[in-house]
């Protein structure tokens, strides 16, 4: 790819990241403060999962919170495995807390597309794009 192709392409990626960002300019100011104030240091990523239409009815009067389902979920009778919908991080004091692999992190403007075209893309395009990480890359590199 030339370089004015290439420098092209990257300042179109760079828009839209810059739109994704002032979108979400309030929430990702005060995430990096949170971060900053409690001792957590640099902000890794915010992410967020648009809620169900409706809730599915669990039995018993209970309802699905959305994000929030246990660690794995058995297939169906005609699909035997396992899918790993969520992670369940115990922190220090022994609290535990779900994290659903549904959120995504606000910043990518891509989301799971991006992901899939920089793997299709030829080399050149797929390296452009602007990366960030996923609930699944947050987890493997700061949970212990």
């Amino acid at each position: 790819m030339r370089p004015e192709a290439e420098q092209r392409l990257r300042a179109g990626f760079q828009r839209r990241v810059d739109k994704q960002a002032a979108q979400y300019a309030p929430q990702l100011s005060h995430a990096a403060q949170l971060a900053a104030g409690s001792g957590c240091g640099q902000l890794a990523g915010v992410f967020s999962m648009q809620a169900p239409f409706r809730a599915r009815d669990l039995g018993s009067g209970h309802r699905r919170r959305p994000g929030l389902d246990p660690g794995v979920h058995p297939g169906s009778e005609d699909d035997p495995k396992t899918v790993l919908s969520a992670y369940r991080l115990r922190t220090a004091d022994g609290r535990t807390q779900d994290i659903s692999r549904d959120f995504k992190n606000v910043q990518d403007p891509h989301r799971e597309m991006g992901q899939l075209f920089r793997s299709l893309a030829p080399n050149t395009i797929g390296t452009t794009m602007p990366t960030f990480p996923t609930v699944d890359q947050i987890i493997s590199a700061y949970a212990r």
